[in-house]
């Protein structure tokens, strides 16, 4: 497999978590829809709305933690 180059890299990870989505990135999110965790760092709540436009900005992908194909 190929290595992936920056732009390509997956930079937001998300999954479906209690009516929003749980978001888990090291950039740094602002915008409406958009709440920071206040207990850990890199995490993010957004709503379906604000993900879309997440997904049109960054390159996007879903993880599921209880997968154990992660």
């Amino acid at each position: 497999m190929k290595a992936l180059n920056k732009q390509q890299e997956i930079q937001v990870y998300y999954e479906w978590c209690y009516n929003n989505y749980e978001v888990r990135t090291q950039l740094e999110l602002k915008g409406r829809g958009i709440k920071k965790s206040e207990y850990t760092e890199g995490i993010y709540f957004v709503t379906p709305k604000a993900l879309e436009k997440l997904e049109e900005k960054y390159i996007c992908a879903r993880y599921d933690v209880h997968s154990l194909n992660n």
